[in-house]
């Protein structure tokens, strides 16, 4: 039996694959992130910094997805991948 997964808009340093013959449909990923993309990414703050702007718009367009992980509002045609969208924070 076969299993469809949905893998859109995140920010990985790593390749997402299928798993145990199950199909993925994916969009808006990007899986070679970088240590240096990020804020401060060993005391685990993992906003982007904006030295690297190739994950800044580069997500699709998630109706059901309107804030990120701190509750900021998503950019609703264009979203950053990850957990948290480019820009100002609160």
């Amino acid at each position: 039996r076969s299993t469809l997964a949905f893998a859109r808009n995140n920010l990985t340093s790593k390749p997402i694959f299928r798993r145990d013959g199950g199909q993925v449909s994916m969009a808006g990923n990007i899986e070679q992130a970088a240590p240096s993309w990020f804020t401060a990414p060993r005391a685990e703050r993992l906003t982007l910094n904006g030295s690297n702007r190739t994950p800044i718009g580069a997500g699709v367009a998630l109706p059901d997805v309107r804030d990120d992980a701190a509750r900021v509002t998503r950019d609703p045609e264009h979203p950053t991948p990850g957990a948290f969208e480019y820009g100002e924070r609160p």
